[in-house]
């Protein structure tokens, strides 16, 4: 799927005036990707959660959908930009 969508990129790129055609055909791409993508991010949680033996499991696991780790949200320091 990414590399259908990057072939589809490339030849939207590749010409000096691009077509609409080709226009459409990578958005389309982009957005079957995007809509590939989600339904894998929610079967996981959804397994995830539905697997989980004790109440306990199932809140830390919603707890890290809930709010993510420092690190995930900005991996780095004011000293590394500094």
């Amino acid at each position: 799927m990414k590399t259908m969508m990057r072939r589809l990129e490339r030849i939207y790129h590749a010409t000096a005036t691009p077509t609409e055609e080709a226009h459409l055909q990578w958005h389309k791409q982009f957005a079957l990707q995007r809509h590939a993508f989600q339904q894998r991010y929610i079967e996981y949680w959804s397994a995830a959660i539905t697997e989980c033996p004790d109440s306990k499991t199932v809140w830390r696991r919603v707890n890290c959908l809930l709010k993510p780790s420092a690190e995930m949200i900005n991996p780095h320091s004011a000293a590394w930009f500094a």
